[in-house]
């Protein structure tokens, strides 16, 4: 549990270095590890995370099942500190997209 949850703040701390294919690496095997061990929180927090290497590559396709993912984890649990992240980067996803309008409303 210590070594999946050290990867996902190993991954977000490679997030922001933009270490993309190592934070993918370190976030899809604490994502693993997570699932196994039924730890919900953490890993919904690493599906935001892989998210957010998404939206930094501008793989805007692969976040709709990672967010449909995320979405059922807060359906049962209310993680709204997670939730608030994934609109912003489903929000900025549509500003890249043009789409000003959608992206406000998805902050909303």
């Amino acid at each position: 549990y210590r070594l999946a949850v050290t990867l996902v703040f190993y991954g977000q701390h490679l997030l922001t270095r933009n270490e993309h294919a190592a934070a993918k690496v370190a976030l899809t095997d604490a994502l693993i590890t997570m699932r196994e061990m039924g730890s919900q929180y953490y890993q919904a927090m690493a599906l935001t995370l892989l998210c957010r290497l998404h939206l930094q590559t501008k793989h805007y396709e692969a976040i709709e099942p990672r967010a449909r993912e995320i979405e059922a984890l807060h359906e049962r649990h209310t993680y709204l500190d997670i939730m608030g992240q994934l609109r912003c980067i489903e929000s900025r996803v549509l500003l890249a997209h043009g789409d000003i309008v959608k992206g406000a409303e998805r902050l909303a």
